[in-house]
């Protein structure tokens, strides 16, 4: 595990939720997806959502959840090798010319927002360098590793902390309300690709 992400450590404990992000028709975009089902499967499910590409909707989460830690996983373009891992806080990393992510909102703009809601908000970002985001195109193998051991890394540090913390996760709040959420997300992606078989 690299020391950069040992670093989220302090993001993976108390009231903190996964905030997966992208796009499964644009190729290595999907890797937010990846990610977020292998949290799933590995017992993580209470504490991840997936936004497709709408970071703006973690707002209601935030506001009736009281969530005050964040991780954004997303694919990123920083100029590095394919399935390159790029972790810290968003705001130093969406300073030019570090990173673009692949959505319209940037992160430091939802995350600017979110802490007039909760002032003491941690956000970090833990991104994927792509190799194509092409419509119709396959996630690459080395993306799809990348999310993989990421997803991996991050189930062992929730793990190491909830034991040093005493406890389990305990009870998350408003779970239906981050079904809603995803469901948003995924009536969204069903819009766009609706407009991308028209165009």
């Amino acid at each position: 595990m690299s020391e950069a992400l040992r670093g989220l450590r302090e993001v993976l404990c108390g009231n903190f939720l996964v905030v997966c992000l992208g796009n499964e028709l644009r190729g290595d975009d999907a890797v937010g997806k990846l990610v977020a089902d292998a949290l799933r499967d590995g017992g993580l499910g209470d504490r991840v959502v997936y936004l497709g590409t709408r970071p703006e909707d973690v707002a209601r989460l935030v506001e009736r959840g009281g969530y005050d830690r964040l991780l954004f996983i997303d694919a990123v373009e920083a100029g590095l090798s394919p399935g390159s891992l790029v972790v810290g806080e968003v705001g130093e990393l969406e300073e030019p010319p570090a990173l673009v992510t692949t959505h319209n909102v940037p992160l430091s703009l939802v995350v600017a927002y979110l802490r007039t809601l909760v002032p003491s908000l941690k956000a970090y970002l833990a991104g994927v360098q792509v190799r194509s985001t092409e419509v119709g195109s396959e996630i690459s193998e080395e993306v799809a590793r990348a999310g993989r051991e990421l997803a991996a890394a991050i189930l062992a540090l929730a793990e190491r902390s909830a034991r040093e913390l005493g406890g389990g996760e305990g009870e998350v709040p408003n779970q239906g309300l981050r079904d809603q959420a995803e469901e948003g997300a995924e009536a969204g992606e069903g819009e766009r690709q609706q407009h991308q078989v028209r165009g």
